[in-house]
């Protein structure tokens, strides 16, 4: 717990935002994220800033008349852009236990999965929550009334929103690598290796073809905002969600797990962890989008102390198995 001069500085920034909310703030947990209480004691927390943006509110909004095997923020209020609240979720990140467990694992590689069919239900939210409102009998008889084959779909025709997904993602996996090339060679990629990487990236659209049919991914899907709850099931915060190519977000979590990895042997584990995640088509797909999520964690992370050059080799060696035959 905070005391005195250290406590006031770091809770100021939440003061009038929590007294306007009738909030007392009790702890910061990050630079725009604070835990509070409200009159009657209740535990809640508090964003501001980008991670209230409208997308991330009008997301969580959805997902409320969707069914979630998991715990995830239920907003008590939001205003776009400026804040977000909702109860505290109890348990333990998974970024301060064993991430790399086996039987850790398989447990985020099976969430991850059922993260992949929430997503492709979202558009379905608007539907559930008319029929929970009380205009319920009417829209009962209107699904019910005979349709022509064009109605069917209930305004549900995904296939713009999904060119929409693909050129996103695409568009995403280029400007990062042309982002981050720099910082990357900087810190030992041979440049040759990358600009070919970049070359092979630009001219390879099938790792955005998702026989999910949707890109949809929690773009910060690691173990920092994974957490462990007293009951047994998992919590998910730091919503993040953007179109990515397939199975990034399990490949996200192996990334985050590669470079903050406190064991050595880095290649050869995380090759046999590589190999129990679902393949697409290109054999060397799987591996390119590990690649893109290992750039960009390594961009994202302060600097790496714990075996580097290892790290630095799996990096390398991915970016190599991405590039094919």
């Amino acid at each position: 717990m905070m005391r005195g001069a250290e406590q006031a500085r770091e809770l100021s920034p939440a003061q009038d935002l929590c007294q306007e909310l009738h909030l007392t703030p009790v702890a910061a947990l990050g630079e725009q994220t604070w835990h509070c209480q409200d009159g009657k004691g209740t535990a809640l927390i508090l964003k501001t800033g980008p991670p209230a943006a409208l997308a991330s509110g009008r997301f969580l909004e959805k997902l409320a008349h969707l069914y979630a095997a998991f715990q995830y923020p239920r907003l008590v209020a939001w205003q776009p852009g400026r804040f977000l609240l909702y109860p505290y979720i109890g348990g333990q990140k998974l970024a301060q236990e064993d991430f790399e467990a086996p039987e850790q694992q398989t447990a985020v590689m099976e969430l991850a999965g059922q993260l992949i069919a929430l997503f492709q239900s979202l558009r379905l939210a608007p539907m559930f929550q008319t029929l929970k409102t009380r205009h319920l009998e009417k829209a009962l008889a209107e699904e019910n009334a005979p349709q022509t084959s064009g109605s069917l779909s209930l305004g549900l025709d995904t296939r713009p929103s999904r060119r929409s997904e693909i050129a996103q993602s695409y568009h995403w996996a280029v400007e990062l690598v042309r982002n981050r090339s720099a910082q990357l060679i900087a810190a030992g990629v041979p440049q040759t290796l990358f600009a070919a990487f970049q070359e092979k990236l630009e001219q390879t659209t099938s790792i955005h073809l998702t026989p999910s049919g949707t890109n949809l991914a929690h773009t910060a899907f690691t173990p920092e905002h994974l957490i462990q709850c007293p009951e047994g099931h998992f919590g998910i915060v730091g919503w993040q969600v953007a179109p990515r190519p397939y199975n990034y977000m399990r490949l996200k979590y192996l990334a985050w797990g590669l470079v903050h990895s406190p064991a050595p042997d880095i290649l050869p584990r995380y090759q046999a962890y590589l190999a129990q995640v679902p393949k697409v088509s290109p054999p060397w797909a799987t591996a390119m989008t590990l690649a893109l999520a290992l750039i960009e964690t390594w961009c994202e992370t302060a600097p790496i102390v714990n075996y580097r050059e290892e790290k630095l080799a799996a990096l390398v060696a991915f970016m190599e198995e991405g590039l094919g035959g």
